[in-house]
């Protein structure tokens, strides 16, 4: 396949064409992050008529494709480390989901001869767990006349 780079400033005509001729017609991507980072989980490719294709033998596949740009920051990648970017990138316009008490991510994406197409982006944050102290506060009752001190003369 040959792509001409003023197709598309953002690569999802040219990586959507790429998935298009793997029979690709969906996409689903799931991330989550806490702490300060986030991993994508995976990436799920579905055909005609819904049929699951293997993600083992579509990222082989995109693992072998060099892409005709290099990936800003990034330089030259792989067209299978160029659609996780664009996952990424588009997972993190929709909010912060890797930093703190983090969050999950799903997208979906339609993919077509004429490109990948955002279906949808959902996020959600977790809430942070105050009542998982390191202790049990009970433990530690000054009140409590079966707990010993040692400050008693």
């Amino acid at each position: 396949m040959k792509f001409d780079a003023s197709q598309a400033d953002d690569g999802t005509v040219w990586i959507g064409k790429i998935l298009h001729e793997m029979d690709v017609r969906s996409m689903r991507a799931e991330l989550s992050g806490g702490g300060d980072s986030g991993d994508l989980d995976g990436i799920s490719y579905v055909g005609e008529d819904g049929k699951h294709l293997s993600s083992i033998d579509i990222e082989a596949g995109l693992s072998d494709i060099k892409p005709p740009f290099t990936n800003a920051g990034r330089g030259k990648v792989t067209a299978l480390e160029y659609l996780q970017d664009l996952v990424i990138e588009e997972a993190t316009r929709a909010g912060n989901w890797y930093d703190n008490e983090g969050g999950h991510v799903e997208s979906e994406y339609n993919i077509t001869a004429a490109g990948m197409e955002t279906e949808y982006v959902h996020l959600t944050h977790f809430e942070p767990d105050y009542d998982d102290d390191e202790y049990d506060e009970d433990e530690y009752d000054d009140d409590d006349p079966d707990v010993e001190d040692g400050m008693q003369p």
